[in-house]
């Protein structure tokens, strides 16, 4: 385990070497960049702060803020000028001071001013926010979804309403029952989370969020969601990997460090200055996710006592069965897919990934996943029909399961980051 473990401190101090010795890039662009609140965010509330990074000649900023793209787009309105790098809006004293209005769009520009420079002015990007509905919004499971059963924590969420203080909740297999309910009558809840309950698998359920406003004193009736659930067999949810012997995730699956040669490293280091070898804080539900770090640079860099050494220009963690599982059936369930949950990192190196499935006579099955999977911000479910496998692999003797990032038959040096895995099992629809 010490290999492992590395050498913390040493590691440390390089990185911190590294970080402090980034230089300021002279090239910078003499716009505006990086928008606070992002460019297609959410706000809930009906004032924020709008932040930028100026640009590297600008000594004013004309900003432009409008519900209408074409006030911006157009400069059909007065810019406001401003030497911060920053504006509150939608409080008084400030733009729109009447406040930003529910479940409105709004768009707004900086353009970089520095009139001693003949290149002036310099005009912004057009970004544009959007306020949140009096109602809930964004339910999960999405509406018309799909649940899936047996996976850690089956709980319904939604985002707040703007204003919302207190939730009313309504949940039924019956739609009329739910969207004739009163205003206001069902169980209330602070959260923007309840748990159903037991659910019944093949079941359609319809729930309904009401807000109250309490800056307006004001109920708000939300629209009716539905989900349906499906039954779920539990592959690995990573729920029993502990820190110690013999539950150090690095056990169950094998990975590049001391197995497969590879650029897989499975598992947080010390050095990556995490709290557990597994992930607590990037989870798709439960407590804990697989943290897969990947170096397709054939010299991987990772923080460990000795030398990473050569590897293979790609990355592989792999889950053994032994013994042989039948994910064909689960008793009297006839399995239709293998679903697992992903969540790359925006930095990530683009690279192929792929689902690799074995069985028991050296069958192969290579399931491709989509391109952008590793830099995707959010939780994304990669599901794979196994029936339409059983051509290449005998769904009745699985032995092993791996992740691959990268191809085999690569040979020119690729790239690295940091794929987290959670909630892998078999759905029988």
């Amino acid at each position: 385990m010490m290999n492992r473990i590395g050498i913390v401190l040493i590691w440390l101090f390089l990185l911190s070497g590294v970080l402090a010795a980034q230089p300021t890039d002279s090239n910078d662009p003499p716009f505006a960049t990086n928008p606070q609140p992002a460019s297609g965010d959410v706000v809930s509330g009906t004032w924020t702060t709008l932040a930028w990074l100026p640009g590297a000649s600008s000594a004013v900023h004309e900003l432009y803020i409008s519900d209408d793209y074409n006030d911006v787009n157009e400069s059909t309105i007065e810019p406001i000028l401003i030497t911060d790098d920053f504006q509150v809006v939608g409080s008084l004293g400030t733009p729109i001071p009447s406040g930003l209005a529910a479940d409105t769009t709004y768009y707004w520009r900086v353009d970089e001013v520095n009139d001693a420079n003949p290149n002036s002015p310099w005009r912004g990007d057009i970004w544009e926010f959007a306020v949140a509905p009096p109602t809930a919004w964004n339910p999960v499971p999405v509406d018309t979804g799909r649940l899936i059963l047996g996976t850690w924590d089956i709980r319904l969420r939604w985002n707040a309403g703007l204003g919302a203080m207190v939730h009313n909740t309504y949940f039924s297999e019956i739609f009329e029952d739910v969207n004739s309910a009163p205003l206001a009558t069902g169980p209330a809840t602070m959260e923007t989370a309840f748990y159903p309950g037991p659910l019944d698998p093949n079941t359609t359920y319809y729930w309904r969020i009401d807000e109250y406003d309490g800056n307006n004193r004001i109920f708000h009736q939300g629209v009716v969601w539905s989900f349906r659930t499906a039954q779920w067999f539990v592959v690995d949810n990573f729920e029993q990997y502990a820190d110690n012997d013999p539950n150090w995730i690095w056990l169950s699956w094998q990975d590049g460090f001391e197995t497969n040669g590879t650029g897989a490293l499975v598992g947080h280091l010390p050095a990556h200055d995490k709290a557990y070898t597994y992930e607590t804080a990037i989870i798709h539900s439960g407590l804990k996710s697989l943290p897969l770090y990947y170096d397709n640079s054939g010299e991987p860099n990772y923080p460990v006592e000795d030398d990473y050494g050569t590897r293979l220009m790609y990355s592989e963690a792999t889950l053994p069965f032994n013994p042989q599982v039948n994910w064909a059936r689960q008793g009297d369930v006839a399995i239709a897919n293998l679903v697992l949950w992903c969540r790359g990192l925006e930095e990530n190196a683009a690279e192929n990934v792929s689902v690799v499935i074995e069985d028991g006579s050296g069958g192969t099955a290579v399931v491709p996943g989509s391109p952008d999977m590793l830099r995707s911000t959010e939780w994304r479910q990669w599901q794979i029909n196994l029936p339409e496998l059983a051509a290449e692999i005998d769904l009745t003797r699985i032995s092993s399961l791996s992740i691959r990032i990268g191809e085999p038959d690569n040979v020119t040096p690729g790239g690295a980051g940091l794929l987290y895995i959670d909630d892998i099992g078999l759905s029988a629809e």
